[in-house]
């Protein structure tokens, strides 16, 4: 290990050597910086002002290219496949395309960008955008993050779209946005939320509580974005991970707060499986019909009783019948037909289950359309 280690700092060490590097404070029309990448694809540039576009084209060569300090003046356009790129304290006065790029890993930490940014259908291994800051538009559609997207203490002041992208990993801790991001909980939450919680759990006491505290803020705030965004399934997803969250860590074990959360989440798990109950109802009809076919308790109460045949779905359907309460459904208990005494309670249990579930199936309809609130 030790070894390894070492002989990656000597790998660092030498690509770092024979890198060339530009800090004299100067500035440089764009054309003479892809003059000089062109002829050297390792460049580290430094503390100077670039006054005009920056047009890395498709064929160009990069290896591994850096900026540091840099203010851009003109536009920023990259694309095709390419190695590392790094930019760090660096300023876009103007708009900064990477549409259709591939480079190794991508790192725009610290940067502030004063006018569009155009991301779209990048592929990468590694995104970061930390403590970066957006003055306007920003899209990020289709794009491709084979590993993390950090977007740790970024701050969107304009509309941002992430349609589309797959992302392995995201850090979104301290993000800010005054606009809605577009995103579906299906591209990042269960990745997202399982990482949070192995980093929220790793300490004890009071600074498990806190972070677990920042976990419960960061729920809240997407499912405010999905709210407003009018995602449904997605507020209620991210509904759900909050109230699992206060069940399991914030909310005293075996108290009333907690029996209730397990209780309203037993029928559709807070309106995120909103069919559970009908198909629960379906199964217990069925379950109740197979009993009655199998016991066959039926006694004829009327000479002229109609023929309980087939016998399988005569029993089914008075299954239905006891089931649904209120609607006499099939009308088959109309036909001269009483369970035996001895099964009354059988009809007693299917009619309590049957008015539970139809309760429970109202108030997961009524969950899909409301949340609820603690």
């Amino acid at each position: 290990m030790e070894t390894a280690v070492r002989a990656d700092k000597r790998s660092t060490r030498d690509r770092n050597a024979t890198m060339k590097i530009i800090d004299d404070n100067r500035d440089y029309l764009g054309t003479q910086i892809a003059d000089i990448i062109e002829a050297d694809p390792s460049v580290t540039v430094k503390n100077i002002r670039i006054t005009s576009d920056l047009d890395i084209s498709y064929e160009t060569p990069v290896h591994d290219l850096r900026f540091e300090g840099v203010q851009f003046l003109g536009r920023v356009n990259i694309g095709g496949e390419k190695g590392d790129l790094s930019f760090c304290d660096v300023t876009f006065e103007k708009d900064v395309d990477l549409y259709l790029s591939r480079p190794g890993e991508l790192d725009f930490s610290t940067c502030e960008f004063k006018s569009t940014a155009n991301f779209h259908s990048i592929e990468t291994t590694s995104f970061s955008l930390n403590k970066s800051r957006f003055r306007d538009h920003c899209v990020f559609v289709n794009m491709k993050v084979k590993e993390l997207l950090n977007l740790a203490d970024t701050v969107f002041e304009k509309s941002v779209d992430f349609s589309g992208a797959q992302i392995g990993e995201m850090n979104v801790t301290r993000l800010r946005s005054s606009d809605p991001i577009q995103i579906r909980w299906s591209q990042f939450g269960c990745a997202w939320i399982s990482e949070f919680y192995s980093w929220a759990l790793a300490p004890d006491g009071a600074e498990r509580v806190s972070r677990l505290r920042q976990l419960e803020s960061a729920l809240e705030f997407w499912k405010r974005n999905f709210a407003t965004l009018g995602q449904r399934r997605d507020e209620l997803e991210a509904n759900y991970e909050v109230m699992r969250l206060r069940r399991n860590y914030l909310t005293r074990k075996y108290g009333p707060r907690w029996w209730a959360s397990i209780l309203l989440e037993i029928p559709s798990r807070y309106g995120t499986r909103p069919f559970r109950p009908i198909m629960l109802g379906v199964f217990m009809i069925f379950l109740f019909g197979f009993v009655y076919w199998f016991a066959d308790p039926f006694q004829a109460v009327r000479s002229d009783a109609l023929a309980k045949k087939p016998l399988f779905l005569f029993s089914l359907l008075y299954s239905l019948d006891s089931f649904v309460p209120v609607v006499n459904v099939a009308g088959v208990k109309d036909w001269g037909w009483v369970v035996a005494n001895e099964y009354r309670w059988l009809v007693l249990i299917e009619r309590v289950l049957g008015l539970t579930t139809s309760v429970l199936a109202a108030y997961s309809i009524s969950q899909t359309f409301s949340i609820s609130e603690e």
